[in-house]
């Protein structure tokens, strides 16, 4: 199977538009982005790393954000108005997670992906075969 061209990003979310919104906006930051829908199988097996946005408040969208990341080997970027509590995390290792706040700026955000995807290229053994774009921090 041939790499695409820039790496590929999974994008969850519990309101559909906040996903399809996402994945509009990052694409100038060098990223493919595909929207994945609860009850979508599967999670974009050729994914590199995948971002999840959900409120952690309520035990329904903690238990969504349990099924996204259960099974899931890939590093996620999870934006969340509310901090999750301080055991939620210890559920998924070894996959790496990175929790940010809602109010992270998109050009924030697209580093974080970045950063997973060469988390994800290490992890494998393999240097990252895709460049940032220029203007993003290294």
């Amino acid at each position: 199977m041939n790499e695409p061209s820039v790496p590929r990003i999974v994008v969850a979310s519990d309101q559909t538009l906040v996903a399809d919104v996402l994945c509009a906006s990052l694409g100038d930051f060098g990223l493919e982005l595909v929207s994945w829908h609860q009850g979508a199988d599967p999670v974009a097996p050729d994914a590199h790393a995948g971002l999840l946005v959900t409120d952690l408040a309520s035990p329904d969208c903690r238990a969504y954000a349990d099924g996204v990341l259960a099974g899931s080997a890939m590093p996620w970027v999870v934006v969340t108005a509310t901090p999750p509590p301080a055991t939620w995390l210890e559920g998924f290792a070894p996959v790496h997670v990175r929790v940010l706040p809602a109010s992270v700026r998109l050009a924030e955000l697209a580093d974080a992906l970045h950063d997973a995807v060469e988390h994800a290229a290490v992890a494998g053994d393999v240097s990252c075969p895709w460049p940032r774009p220029e203007g993003t921090r290294r």
